[in-house]
């Protein structure tokens, strides 16, 4: 297999919500895009409150309390018959400097919109790689470059931090790996998107649909730790990401601490 070129680029999912509005304040993606090479591109996926979407938006938020009750189920199943007309097509999105804003409002129910948008636009311009992760992370760039140098683009790749139920066998939204080939044929299909399901639970069931089978890598989490000395003996050779949150401090989010800490250790 020979040498391909490696376009990649980096989404992140971010809000002018809290807690993120705060950590991007913070610069908790300033460290680990330190790390990017030349090639690469880095994007934070923003949710500008309009388009056709916003009709949903109230009933989107009464319809995400309620699924987690009694009877959630039947919550779901009524959300996903209310967004099955939007599901065939994609929002529209406008990139300004470093944030791609798409037409949807702010909430958990559009999180797939978000994670499709990120797909278009890495299609449209070409992109070899997508890693699709969010300000609680710190993805280690140079190793995530060593691993991918090996790979065909053209070739399917779903791959990523395992999510964390064995109910779930996919990969957690906190750090997703995803072929241009993959990418492709997940926006040919995306009429079959879930959009009453989280976006990486949609993402699971599409791919699964596809015969497209998860590859995990190597991801290790960190809460509340507050030293260096706590943090050495957990990093490890050829780990392509960490999960550094939710790290609170007088109940605010801190996970930007725990990335200084694995910057200036990754890169002594």
């Amino acid at each position: 297999m020979g040498q391909v070129s490696l376009r990649i680029l980096y989404c992140f999912t971010s809000s002018y919500i809290e807690p993120f509005f705060s950590l991007q304040k913070a610069g908790a993606d300033v460290t680990w895009r330190l790390t990017l090479s030349p090639e690469d591109k880095s994007l934070a996926i923003y949710a500008n409150g309009s388009g056709k979407f916003k009709s949903l938006y109230k009933a989107s938020l009464i319809f995400e309390r309620l699924r987690w009750g009694k009877f959630g189920k039947y919550f779901t199943l009524i959300l996903r018959y209310l967004l099955k007309p939007f599901g065939g097509s994609l929002p529209s999105w406008q990139k300004n400097g470093g944030n791609l804003l798409v037409d949807i409002p702010e909430g958990l129910t559009f999180l797939g919109f978000k994670m499709l948008a990120s797909m278009d636009y890495a299609s449209q311009k070409q992109f070899d790689w997508l890693v699709l992760t969010n300000l609680s992370s710190y993805p280690v760039c140079p190793e995530i470059r060593e691993f991918l140098a090996g790979l065909e683009p053209s070739v399917d790749l779903y791959a990523g931090k395992r999510l964390p139920s064995d109910v779930n066998r996919g990969i957690s939204g906190s750090f997703v790996i995803l072929s241009s080939a993959t990418i492709k044929r997940i926006l040919m299909n995306k009429h079959s998107w879930d959009h009453s399901a989280l976006d990486d639970i949609a993402l699971m069931k599409l791919t699964k649909q596809l015969n497209i089978d998860p590859t995990f890598l190597p991801s290790v989490t960190l809460t509340q730790v507050t030293s260096s000395e706590e943090v050495v003996h957990q990093v490890n050779k050829g780990t392509l990401h960490y999960k550094c949150g939710p790290f609170l401090k007088n109940n605010v989010r801190q996970d930007y601490l725990l990335m200084r800490i694995l910057f200036k250790l990754l890169n002594a």
